[in-house]
């Protein structure tokens, strides 16, 4: 075992690399290596550089294309509900029976609302990453706080209940 490992480690150490040892002399280059390392280096010049890092520049310059598409799909989402709005506005401005006064804010309203699309929303469900009161809680807080509240609502309804009984003995007793 032990003339093994050290016939091992010195095949390790050996003085002629397994790569030159097929080779008549031990002098002569290694095969080619086709690896990144090993690879040749390109000679350019500084002109050559220079044109590159603006092609790069140029690239770098130009919109991500997944964001100008998105631009691209919130103008047309926005230019369709102005269009929607135009047509209320005008059914608005063709009514005779209301004044003049109150059409021209019911336009504006019209208007702000179609522009005011996607700044904000409004009501609805709260989505994934809404904010909540206090803190995360775990299935067994969570479980806790159930119970808690659950105890809350029947001391709640007990109280209700006392207090209609007491309210019909007191109609009843008058009557």
């Amino acid at each position: 075992m032990r003339e093994r490992e050290r016939e091992a480690r010195e095949l390790c150490f050996d003085s002629v690399p397994l790569y030159e040892q097929h080779l008549s002399t031990p002098l002569s280059p290694p095969p080619p290596l086709y690896h990144k390392q090993h690879s040749p280096i390109i000679e350019l010049t500084k002109q050559e550089i220079d044109d590159a890092k603006e092609a790069l520049k140029a690239v770098d310059a130009r919109p991500i294309k997944k964001v100008a598409e998105a631009k691209a799909r919130k103008r047309k989402r926005l230019e369709v509900k102005l269009a929607a709005a135009r047509q209320k506005a005008e059914a608005i401005a063709g009514q005779d029976d209301v004044p003049a006064s109150s059409k021209l804010r019911e336009i504006e309203k019209v208007m702000a609302k179609a522009r005011a699309t996607g700044k904000g929303r409004k009501g609805g469900k709260a989505g994934r990453g809404a904010k909540r009161k206090g803190p995360r809680l775990d299935p067994r807080m969570r479980a806790d706080k159930r119970q808690v509240n659950s105890k809350a609502k029947a001391a709640a309804a007990k109280k209700a209940k006392r207090k209609s009984a007491k309210a019909k003995a007191l109609k009843g007793g008058r009557a």
